[in-house]
């Protein structure tokens, strides 16, 4: 565990790797499509969604709300980097666990079978 420069909170990095059977485009586009990004990005079991919207720029905001045993947990965040299709690095902030905010990294390599 590292401290950040900034504040002097501890940091925590956590890497999750995957494969998908599709293009870098079409795995990066899934993180940005508000239709998309309502079935999976937060999306639990039993909860529904209720609100996703997405304005996919630089200091552009998300704001994705899913109720949850009768209580909406919203997540929001502003986009800092988008470079289709190998990178995102967003903001995130779940008010009702934390006060600060994350910040999160996707980074999207394509595979040469095509996939990502």
């Amino acid at each position: 565990m590292s401290k950040d420069a900034t504040t002097g909170h501890a940091t925590v990095t956590a890497r999750v790797t995957h494969r998908f059977a599709a293009s870098a485009e079409r795995v990066f586009d899934a993180w940005l499509d508000p239709r998309t990004v309502g079935k999976w990005l937060f999306a639990t079991p039993t909860g529904e969604m209720v609100r996703v919207e997405i304005d996919p720029r630089v200091g552009g905001t998300f704001v994705i709300t899913e109720r949850r045993d009768g209580e909406d947990v919203m997540h929001t965040g502003e986009y800092l980097e988008i470079d289709r299709p190998r990178r995102l690095v967003f903001s995130l902030r779940v008010q009702k666990y934390a006060q600060d905010s994350d910040r999160v990294v996707v980074e999207i390599t394509p595979l040469s079978t095509g996939a990502s």
